[in-house]
């Protein structure tokens, strides 16, 4: 290799040594940009979980206010009072509605089944609590409650509520996971593009010293020592 560089003009040297900083630079960059697509997928994932962790909360807030408000039922004396509670409890169950919704795109395919059963519980909870509000408006509180406040929908609501405290936790917990990877993975990709582009600096200078004292120093130094 050595004998062939010899016999190339000055010129052809020089664009080696360029076109060898080119290769360094090419490289740094191609390393910053898996680096940089990697940690975005990342922050993806880590965004992906806040939403859900958000929702889940949310989640359970609604379901927690529907079932204050079908206690206010429980204890109305007029279908006004009925109304005070009623009209809240169904904009709750509405609003959940659309929560899920926007919830659902938001889970994985391998947690969908998990998800869509999760939604099921609740539309089951949602039919309850719409039913309540129907036969307190239309029969009256007694027939609400007996229909309501029973063992069955009791153990149902507190099965839903265990759902939902768990949703909530395995929520949060893969928000802090994900925000854990993202932060040791911004500390490793910095150390990753400095680590490239020092190696790469290093062997580039390494070579143009190498190539400017034996091709380019030396045969012009021969040249002047001849000419003098």
């Amino acid at each position: 290799m050595g004998k062939l560089i010899d016999r190339w003009s000055i010129a052809a040297k020089i664009y080696l040594l360029v076109g060898l900083f080119a290769a360094v630079v090419g490289i740094v960059a191609t390393a910053s940009a898996v680096v940089l697509t990697t940690y975005r997928d990342q922050v993806a994932l880590a965004q992906n979980a806040a939403e859900r962790a958000i929702l889940s909360e949310r989640a359970n807030a609604l379901i927690n206010g529907t079932v204050n408000e079908t206690r206010g039922i429980y204890m109305a004396q007029t279908p006004a009072e009925v109304e005070i509670y009623a009209a809240p409890l169904l904009a709750y169950l509405d609003r959940m509605e659309v929560m899920l919704d926007a919830w659902q795109p938001l889970v994985s395919a391998d947690r969908m089944h998990l998800f869509l059963g999760f939604r099921q519980d609740v539309a089951t909870f949602s039919d309850v609590r719409r039913e309540i509000v129907r036969l307190a408006r239309e029969q009256g509180v007694a027939a609400a409650r007996a229909f309501g406040d029973n063992a069955e929908n009791r153990a149902a609501q507190e099965a839903l509520n265990e759902i939902m405290d768990g949703t909530a936790a395995v929520q949060v917990a893969n928000l802090e996971r994900f925000v854990g990877e993202v932060e040791a993975l911004f500390g490793k990709s910095l150390v990753a593009i400095a680590l490239a582009g020092g190696i790469g600096v290093l062997i580039g200078v390494g070579f143009a010293s190498h190539l400017g004292r034996s091709q380019l120093s030396r045969p012009i130094r021969a040249m002047t020592d001849a000419m003098s």
